[in-house]
This record gives structure tokens, sequence and C-alpha cells, in this order.
């Protein structure tokens, strides 16, 4: 009964510290107007044709394309609009000759091909976490079945900790050298050379590295408040089965000590 007990509080404890910090994937992939505002005080205006509100706005139709509807079309449209808002050479023009002008004014092959394994992978990833949300869930049900509250209220502290502690692992890493964390999620992901683009490319000046730390930042933060709960929460159990396990003794030892001579008047 213990092993099966360890078993299932150690699933519970996983599947939960995945489920926190898949919150906080959701939580930036599934709003566009976030990526659009990021982008707005991110962007690097400096080395665009564009200004800051036309790079936000490209950036609110790329993460359409990439978490969202993937409309070609529609993402297409809005590079054809923010060319014709700044009057670039290629305002007013063919989609074939914006499809072919240089990668500063238009989301080139290159690009549309990153950003189709982004659509790939976070459709697969929202699949997966969702199942791991679901077993978290049941995990969870049964560790107040069969392991009790401190345990249930153990496994939400310890899940909590966790992701705290990978999240600040992780800002320490990022703090020493981002630009190899970047590399590491990128490689572990992407295959090389499909993720790197010039300094001047339209997707780069929307979505520089500045706005990747932000989004990083945002990213933990939900997770974080997320852990914090869950801590709160558990600690709330554990100490509710304390106050009732000293109940419990109190109880039993008042019993040992009744005597059937004390209720003789």
């Amino acid at each position: 009964m213990k092993v099966l007990r360890f078993i299932i509080c150690f699933l519970a404890t996983i599947t939960l510290s995945i489920t926190m910090i898949a919150a906080g994937f959701f939580a930036v992939s599934s709003f566009p107007r976030l990526t659009g505002a990021v982008s707005y005080v991110t962007c690097d205006v400096a080395n665009s044709p564009f200004s800051r509100a036309q790079l936000s706005s490209a950036a609110t139709e790329t993460h359409e394309y990439a978490f969202g509807m993937h409309s070609k079309n529609s993402l297409y449209d809005a590079l054809a609009k923010i060319n014709d808002d700044a009057s670039t050479p290629y305002a007013k023009t063919t989609r074939t000759r914006l499809a072919a002008a240089p990668d500063a004014y238009v989301l080139d092959e290159r690009a549309f091909t990153h950003l189709d394994d982004c659509y790939k992978i976070a459709t697969t990833a929202r699949e997966v976490l969702a199942i791991i949300a679901c077993v978290a869930v049941v995990f969870l049900l049964l560790t107040g079945l069969v392991a009790k509250q401190r345990n249930l209220g153990r496994v939400l502290i310890i899940s909590g900790c966790i992701v705290i502690v990978s999240f600040i692992a992780l800002a320490i890493f990022a703090f020493v050298d981002f630009d190899r964390l970047f590399a590491l999620f990128h490689s572990f992901l992407f295959k090389e050379g499909t993720w790197t683009f010039s300094e001047n490319s339209l997707l780069i000046c929307m979505l520089p590295e500045s706005f990747w730390v932000a989004i990083a930042g945002i990213w933990a933060l939900v997770s974080a408040l997320l852990s914090i709960i869950f801590i709160l929460i558990g600690s709330k159990c554990v100490r509710r089965a304390r106050v009732r396990a000293r109940e419990i003794q109190a109880e039993a030892q008042q019993s040992v000590y009744y005597s059937p001579y004390d209720s003789i008047g």
C-alpha cells in the first residue's frame, strides 16, 4: 500500500508540475494581442522600414499564423497593408512581387517554413499538455482518496516548488548567457539553420531578442503565480491534516484513560 501511495503521489507531482509550466505556455501562445503589445514595446524600429505600430500589427498576425488560424492569405494581407501604409517600394504591388521582396519588407519562404514548424510543434504540444493536465487531475483525486489530505498538500507544495526552482535556474542561465539558452531551446525543437535570420529581417525586427525575454518573463510569471497558489493551498491542507491528527490522537488518549467508574455518580 505504501508503494502504491508513493507512485500515485510521485505521478501527481510530476504531471502537476508539467501542467503549471504548461499554463504559462498557454498564456503566451493563446493571445495574439499580447504578442502585438509586447512587440510594440520591444520591436527594432531602427533596423526596419516600418513604424512601431506597423511592426506590432505584423507581429499580431504572425502569431495568429504560427499559433492560431494558420492562414497564409491573412498574413500576406497584413504584410501588404503595412507596406502600403509605410509607402515602401513594395506598396500597392502584386502578391507575387511582394513575396519576392527582400526579407526586410516581407516574411520570405524560410520565415514561413519556420512558422509552419512552430505551428506543428505548438499544435502537438497543446494536445499533449492538455492530456497531461487531465492525468494530473486524476492523480490528484487519487492522492486525496488513497494518500489522504496531508500527502495531497505535500504534492501541491512540492510541485509548486519544482516549478519555481526550475524557472529560477533558467533565469540564472538566461542572465549568464541568454544567446546560448535561446540556441539550445531552438536546436532542440528545430533543424539547424532553419531558425536563424538576418538582423534587419522583418521577423527579427518585429520579434527581437528583447521580445523573447519579455515573453519568457510573462510565461514564468504566470507559472510562478499558479505555483504559489498551489503551495498556499497545499500548506493549508497540511495544516488541516496536522490539526485533525492531533484531535484524533487526543481522542484516542482520552479513551485510553476512560474508566467505566467515571460514569457512576
